[in-house]
């Protein structure tokens, strides 16, 4: 749990100090990345093979900004969270009726 714990820190200061990592994942992940990965490891490298370096994959990424969004709502950003809710409602409507 350790590791959680350590990657949620990480995920939510990112998430304070780049506002625009609220918005898209990917530059979540790339900007986490950017800041924790050791020096001289290629990106491709580190997200085929988190576990080489002891490092979260992008799902553990995903799952802590979600889990922070919920418990800290001034980390949301606003438009970003209700597309998201959109998608999901239309996804949910595919799934129930085909």
């Amino acid at each position: 749990m350790k590791k959680f714990f350590d990657t949620e820190k990480k995920v939510k200061e990112i998430l304070e100090k780049y506002p625009a990592t609220r918005k898209d994942d990917w530059f979540l992940l790339m900007t986490y990345w950017h800041l924790h990965a050791p020096a001289g490891v290629n990106y491709v490298e580190y997200y085929h093979h988190p576990w080489k370096y002891n490092a979260p994959s992008y799902k553990n990424i995903e799952r802590c900004r979600r889990k922070l969004q919920s418990k800290y709502p001034e980390l949301k950003d606003e438009s970003t969270a209700d597309a998201r809710f959109e998608e999901t409602m239309k996804y949910e409507q595919y799934a129930i009726n085909g």
